[in-house]
């Protein structure tokens, strides 16, 4: 049987995270539990060309791009979940809207490997 993925997309919220907050540490146990099926959904989609989506917030660092973003959050709790799901260049990375954007409602894309 044949599957047609035309219509799909995968879409990561937040996974780009420091994990430094309060209720930080219930999310992180919940992460590292589904973290293997993440992957393994990363890899199904790659696998089947199924574009992979990022939404990330920008976390204060209003000019931020991915590597940015990336570099402010990488730290010992987030590292081993930001290094397996860190997006690649073949994915699209969602900057949420910082709050002083003329048009507030829109959100930046960008190609993660630019």
């Amino acid at each position: 049987m044949s599957h047609n993925y035309q219509d799909s997309a995968v879409v990561f919220i937040d996974v780009i995270n420091d994990f430094q907050f309060d209720g930080a540490d219930k999310l992180i146990t919940h992460t590292e539990k589904i973290l293997p099926n993440m992957v393994k959904l990363k890899k199904f989609a790659n696998d089947h060309h199924i574009p992979v989506i990022y939404v990330n917030d920008h976390y204060g660092v209003w000019q931020a791009d991915l590597h940015q973003i990336i570099e402010h959050c990488t730290n010992e709790t987030s590292k081993h979940v930001i290094e397996q799901l860190r997006p690649t260049k073949d994915d699209y990375f969602f900057d949420e809207t910082p709050a002083f954007r003329i048009f507030p409602d829109a959100i930046t894309i960008t190609i993660a490997g630019n």
